[in-house]
């Protein structure tokens, strides 16, 4: 499965998500879910937690209400970027 999404973070940079937000380097980036859940049925906000990325990690995001990425799985490697979208 493809996934569209913004690569917002990459190695060395911190994420913290929880139940005020996303956060990259203290850069507030969105919401998550409202109420925390994801359309996965995923709870964040209750698995608040902060870490660095690390070499060949990224951090995948999607302003959209109903987005499902890094917020909700973590990050996601560098190698299964299989292409660019550029939007003009």
């Amino acid at each position: 499965t493809l996934l569209g999404k913004q690569i917002r973070g990459v190695a060395g940079d911190r994420v913290h998500v929880g139940p005020t937000g996303v956060f990259v380097n203290g850069e507030r980036l969105g919401e998550l879910h409202p109420e925390g859940v994801s359309a996965a049925g995923l709870d964040a906000a209750s698995a608040a937690r902060s870490y660095v990325l690390q070499p060949g990690e990224i951090f995948l995001f999607a302003p959209g209400e109903r987005s499902f990425d890094s917020r909700y799985f973590g990050p996601a490697r560098s190698e299964w970027i299989v292409g660019e979208l550029v939007l003009r």
